[in-house]
């Protein structure tokens, strides 16, 4: 008898897990732009162009490459690994300390690569887009 309670309470639990209405996929949205925020303070620039020789590759991580600069010890260049070869997109980001720059750096990729879409060249519309 427990047996089938806990079987039915696991299969009830799964299928909400699934589903997924709108406010879900509005709350998902808003942490993404919270995550964002997190890191938008330190945002210094988005620049494109090639990587200058004195920045070093710390890490590598699925969504984007981490670099990090021989003379600033708490910046981070942030350069999303989806992009087309004819663009060279990143964005970089000053910190206040190496703790701030580890609690933040997945924020920062997640800006990074939002940045991305909205870049000339990216796929993704500006958000006050007028388009419907």
């Amino acid at each position: 008898m427990h047996a089938i309670v806990l079987g039915i309470l696991t299969l009830g639990l799964g299928a909400c897990s699934l589903y997924q209405s709108d406010s879900r996929k509005f709350l998902e949205k808003q942490a993404i732009e919270f995550a964002g925020s997190a890191a938008q303070a330190n945002l210094v620039d988005c620049p494109e162009g090639q990587l200058e020789e004195s920045w070093q590759l710390k890490e590598e991580t699925p969504k984007a490459g981490l670099y990090t600069h021989d003379l600033s010890t708490f910046e981070l260049r942030v350069v999303p690994m989806e992009q087309s070869p004819l663009q060279q997109f990143s964005c970089v980001y000053r910190f206040a300390s190496d703790e701030e720059l580890t609690e933040k750096t997945q924020a920062a990729v997640e800006l990074t690569v939002f940045y991305l879409g909205l870049s000339p060249g990216g796929f993704a519309f500006h958000p006050i887009s007028h388009l419907k």
